[in-house]
């Protein structure tokens, strides 16, 4: 092929895009029969030759292009609109017109091959337009399950905390109780103990020494047990560890012995003669 050939089937080239591109601007482009007229000389022109040889034959790797610029928004168009633009110039076509010689100019299998072409890109297009569908939609529900999956985690991860919070806070009200009553057992023995106190203290001019010593005994047993009653509470609420019966045992094993040292003191009247 020398070069006016070369240049020549260039810019026949240019022309078949250029054509292909109009058909898929304009879905009404047809329309009017001035225009299909003008779309039926252009592709005579296109195709036509007296010698079958030198007749033009559109390439494959054209329509591909076209059609792929076209779907991928790089011009104006659509696929579809070329689709229904070629269908109308294939049942649409008559030969009428004659070249120079007389001979009519036919084209009709140019056209149907062309149709065929176009269709089978669009249907391959729109296929493989199907398939990345479909994978994305799988990528997407792969995406949905990977951050369900995490979701779930993060519930789990929450729930945990949720539940170490309300042991934290069950602890904190046990403390916060067990900080009130010993508040208000130290308040209560120590009122207790300055009323009973006052008491014997009030009359310790009327009373013997034995008295006196049994009276402040007693108290001092009474304020002991209270006193152990009230802690073991506290520690059962903190700890839940409840004392052991050996502190109330030598405690108040100790309040005996000196009741029975006051009680033989007054009998031998150890501490001078007097009466309880």
């Amino acid at each position: 092929m020398n070069r006016d050939e070369l240049q020549d089937l260039n810019e026949k080239r240019q022309e078949f895009r250029l054509i292909l591109l109009e058909l898929s601007a304009d879905q009404e482009i047809l329309k009017e029969p001035k225009k299909r007229s003008g779309f039926y000389l252009r592709l005579e022109k296109l195709y036509y030759a007296p010698d079958n040889e030198k007749r033009f034959r559109h390439f494959y790797s054209d329509i591909f292009s076209v059609l792929t610029q076209i779907n991928d928004g790089d011009d104006q168009g659509s696929i579809d609109v070329l689709g229904q633009n070629m269908d109308i110039l294939l049942c649409g076509y008559q030969a009428k017109n004659s070249d120079d010689e007389g001979k009519l100019i036919d084209i009709s299998d140019q056209i149907r091959k062309l149709y065929d072409h176009i269709s089978l890109d669009i249907a391959r297009i729109k296929y493989s337009e199907k398939g990345d569908v479909e994978v994305s939609g799988q990528e997407s529900i792969e995406k949905i399950r990977s951050q369900i999956n995490d979701d779930e985690s993060k519930i789990i991860t929450l729930q945990d905390s949720v539940k170490e919070a309300t042991v934290k806070a069950d602890k904190m009200q046990k403390e916060y109780v067990s900080i009130l009553a010993i508040f208000a057992a130290v308040i209560g023995v120590f009122f207790s103990g300055v009323g009973f106190s006052t008491s014997v203290l009030s009359n310790i001019d009327k009373s013997s020494i034995y008295r006196i010593l049994l009276g402040v005994t007693i108290l001092g047993m009474f304020l002991f047990n209270l006193l152990a009653l009230l802690l073991g509470f506290i520690r059962e609420i903190v700890v839940n560890k409840t004392w052991s019966l050996r502190v109330y045992i030598i405690g108040n094993l100790a309040f005996i012995i000196i009741l029975t040292f006051i009680y033989v003191a007054w009998i031998f009247q150890v501490f001078g003669e007097a009466s309880f």
